[in-house]
């Protein structure tokens, strides 16, 4: 079973506690929640509470290649997408989702290259040299 829609790393311990084998971490989209936390902001947390037993997913804001490699860098186990492949459904109907994926998978590997790595074990070993860790997710005030 896998469970979506953790932000927060209590609640992942919460989840993995009752034997989860996964969870997306997602705040869908932010269409319901503007203001929530960015997935990316929380995923080495929950990881840290998780540790590797469960597979994490990101879902929500990975709008390109560079965006599956910083999570994955973050420790996501893999990242899934909404919106990127409704645009090419919509504009090109099948031929279009394709064209999404292959523009994905080529941003991927340049982002991989400019960091200079061939794979994500690569990228995952080289991480704390190469993506920093956001600071504690803060609520955001309106206007404060």
């Amino acid at each position: 079973m896998v469970l979506k829609g953790i932000v927060n790393a209590d609640d992942a311990g919460r989840a993995a506690a009752m034997g989860v084998d996964g969870l997306v971490v997602s705040n869908h989209g932010g269409r319901q929640l503007d203001r929530t936390v960015a997935p990316l902001r929380v995923l080495p947390d929950i990881r840290d509470r998780v540790g590797d037993v469960l597979e994490l997913l990101v879902d929500s804001g990975v709008r390109r290649g560079g965006d599956i490699a910083i999570a994955t860098a973050l420790v996501a186990s893999t990242c899934m997408i909404g919106r990127p492949y409704l645009y090419g459904l919509a504009v090109a109907g099948q031929a279009g989702v394709a064209r999404v994926i292959d523009l994905f998978a080529a941003q991927l590997r340049t982002t991989l290259q400019l960091c200079g790595v061939a794979s994500i074990a690569e990228l995952r070993a080289a991480a704390p040299t190469l993506v920093q860790r956001a600071a504690a997710a803060q609520p955001s005030g309106h206007g404060r």
